[in-house]
């Protein structure tokens, strides 16, 4: 009978310098979230680079403001490029992000 190369690879786990490791950024499991000092980042939500333009001022608002003027004709852009495109100006309230 032929005995193994590492004594735990009999037992199915991976020498220590074959251990997985997370990759850089990352938190490791042993001291998850709470043990990260660093800043959070905001999750990525393609909603806040929603915006809406008024076709009468071809002025330009971020779509999920809470302070956004009623608009009587909307112009709906999935980005703040394309409205720049067609003419549209940032406001001074509720700006495009």
């Amino acid at each position: 009978m032929v005995e193994p190369r590492c004594p735990r690879a009999a037992a199915g786990s991976r020498p220590p310098h074959r251990q997985r490791r997370p990759p850089a950024g990352q938190p490791s499991p042993a001291t998850g979230a709470a043990g990260s000092t660093g800043p959070t980042k905001k999750k990525f939500n393609p909603a806040d680079y929603y915006v809406i333009g008024d076709q009468d001022t071809k002025l330009l608002y971020q779509y999920s403001c809470s302070s956004l003027p009623a608009i009587e004709h909307p112009a709906f852009f999935l980005i703040k490029w394309q409205a720049f495109d067609r003419g549209y100006k940032p406001a001074t309230i509720c700006p495009p992000p």
